[in-house]
């Protein structure tokens, strides 16, 4: 293999250990590492490297008292110490329910009419069209079209990202909602046509998400609700996203038996679906939390119980070695230590809670599958190549590297040795030479 075969090989290793914000910036340094940093296939190993090699980072969607707004807080490392607040113009007009996240993409939905992509990361924003307004049954009364639940996930089929909503009709007669019931349909927004399109087959369920979604419930390639079925059954309501099909799962006794007034939520424990019953809401009353855990063939096998929680009530989400986030009574977030059911706060308060890990991924318009030279994702075109020669004294330099924390020129700087090593070996670059583009 050439030099410069080598070299793009070591290049591309270097990069895909870096984080999001200094690949974005790197973007510019050269057209080769514009299109790798670009590419489906970089990006998905980046971001698989990503997932692999860390737990992830910690977002917090909550309301600050201070300032009296909704916003998010950024928890940078594993130790959950010192959060980083943002407040963003979501320009959803209402604080928005966040699905997510997936591939560290997030759908925010304002609990009325719009519907945005984002990815924290990047800080990519992609509001969505509206969803379809639907033909109006008959009726006595004014009818009104509701979202009753979304759900979004990747199509591993066709690498595409998509999101479902849920729809149905209610009557208001005289200022009172009817308990009139109508038909249940589904509409699918797919990102690569960005475009809605209305599922001709209907739910068949009397209703979806009668219970509590805190939850993002997209695994492998399908997302999930509870529901009740055209009897009244509770049941699990799927929904494929590669074949966008919905199909009904008959939920398990056990998981369905609990205390008069438990809360049951759907949820995910290490990316398998999980069931979550948890016995008491109210801070004065003791809470255990029970966990099962669904195998391939739906079947349910009970994980562990936790409790008493005293003053803690829902879970949000898992973090490392099974501890739950979980909130009090008045919305604090707290870390619990499921063995030793020691509560740590957090030092803010909480609407959802999700770890994730930052990603490449793209959710701008895109026109073709090429970048902005013309170069096809699927075939990178290498016209040249910008290496700086590290110093010995000064360290790394260059306009690249210029802006880099210290643990990534560390990384960088190692990375970097055997490549010259062997271009000064082969002498393809002598001591000290810089090899840049024209």
């Amino acid at each position: 293999m050439g030099s410069v075969g080598v070299v793009e090989e070591l290049v591309t290793e270097i990069l895909s250990r870096l984080s999001v914000k200094s690949l974005l910036r790197f973007k510019c340094v050269t057209k080769f590492w514009y299109s790798l940093i670009e590419h489906p296939y970089f990006i998905k190993n980046h971001y698989q490297r990503n997932k692999n090699n860390n737990f992830g980072r910690l977002l917090v969607h909550n309301y600050d008292t201070n300032h009296k707004e909704f916003a998010f807080a950024v928890y940078s490392d594993e130790t959950l110490a010192d959060p980083v607040y943002e407040y963003l113009d979501l320009r959803l007009n209402l604080s928005p329910f966040i699905y997510g996240p997936c591939n560290g993409i997030f759908c925010l939905y304002n609990n009325v009419d719009s519907m945005a992509l984002w990815n924290p990361a990047t800080r990519e924003f992609r509001p969505l069209p509206q969803v379809p307004r639907l033909n109006l049954p008959s009726s006595t009364g004014k009818i009104f079209q509701k979202i009753l639940r979304n759900g979004f996930g990747f199509d591993p089929t066709t690498n595409d990202y998509k999101v479902v909503s849920i729809i149905t009709f209610y009557e208001n007669f005289c200022g009172y909602d009817s308990p009139k019931t109508f038909p249940i349909y589904a509409a699918v927004y797919t990102l690569s046509t960005d475009s809605w399109k209305v599922l001709e087959e209907r739910v068949q369920a009397n209703s979806v998400g009668n219970v509590f979604s805190i939850f993002f419930t997209y695994s492998r390639g399908v997302y999930y609700w509870l529901a009740n079925d055209t009897n009244d059954q509770s049941i699990l309501l799927s929904f494929d996203m590669g074949d966008e099909v919905f199909r009904n799962i008959p939920l398990s006794e056990d998981c369905l038996k609990g205390d008069r007034g438990a809360f049951h939520y759907l949820g995910l424990f290490n990316d398998r679906l999980c069931w979550i019953v948890t016995t008491g809401y109210d801070s004065d009353v003791p809470n255990y939390v029970y966990l099962w855990v669904m195998n391939k063939e739906y079947h349910w096998t009970k994980q562990w119980t936790i409790g008493p929680l005293i003053g803690l009530s829902s879970p949000l989400a898992f973090w490392k070695d099974g501890e739950l986030l979980v909130v009090s009574g008045h919305w604090g977030l707290f870390l619990c230590d499921p063995s030793t059911l020691e509560a740590k706060y957090l030092g803010t308060n909480c609407i959802q809670a999700f770890v994730y890990h930052e990603s490449l991924v793209s959710i701008k318009p895109r026109y073709g599958y090429q970048d902005k030279y013309g170069n096809s994702s699927n075939n990178i075109y290498v016209p040249n190549l910008f290496v700086v020669m590290p110093d010995p004294e000064s360290g790394l330099v260059g306009s690249d590297f210029k802006d880099t924390t210290p643990q990534e020129q560390c990384t960088l700087m190692m990375l970097c040795k055997p490549v010259f090593e062997y271009l000064i070996a082969t002498e393809n670059l002598g001591q000290g030479q810089m090899l840049f583009s024209a």
